[in-house]
């Protein structure tokens, strides 16, 4: 007599359920690489100790949901620059006015929020 080609017993749904469970698990729990996700809280920019006014503008700036930033038609429409007065001032601009970088803002928070202070910006983000 010739045996059967499948010699295992067949699995159950509940087996295969449990089974396919476990491996999500197991990569669900791997945390991202983010960089945003290994700071020390949400927001990124509360870690530094200042007052809720500073940490607000800063989250608002590094967000880019400025407080001037208002729509129309659908579209983001700036005020022109406090500083030069030429250009819009998106965050973008603001950066290459006060000639800083996104990493400043990083790594250096109160010195950025200094900047932004003495141009007149501070009022805003």
């Amino acid at each position: 007599m010739a045996e059967p080609l499948c010699s295992t017993p067949s699995l159950t749904f509940d087996e295969i359920y449990s089974i396919r469970k476990n491996k999500d698990l197991k990569t669900w729990r791997i945390p991202p690489s983010h960089d945003w996700y290994k700071r020390s809280s949400p927001g990124g920019s509360i870690g530094f100790a200042c007052d809720r006014a500073d940490q607000t503008a800063l989250s608002r700036f590094v967000s880019g949901h400025l407080r001037s930033c208002s729509f129309s038609h659908g579209n983001k429409v700036f005020p022109v620059c406090a500083k030069c007065g030429a250009a819009c001032a998106s965050k973008e601009h603001i950066l290459s006015c006060l000639r800083l970088s996104r990493e400043t803002f990083e790594t250096d928070p109160l010195l950025a929020l200094d900047f932004l202070r003495v141009s007149g910006l501070m009022d805003g983000v």
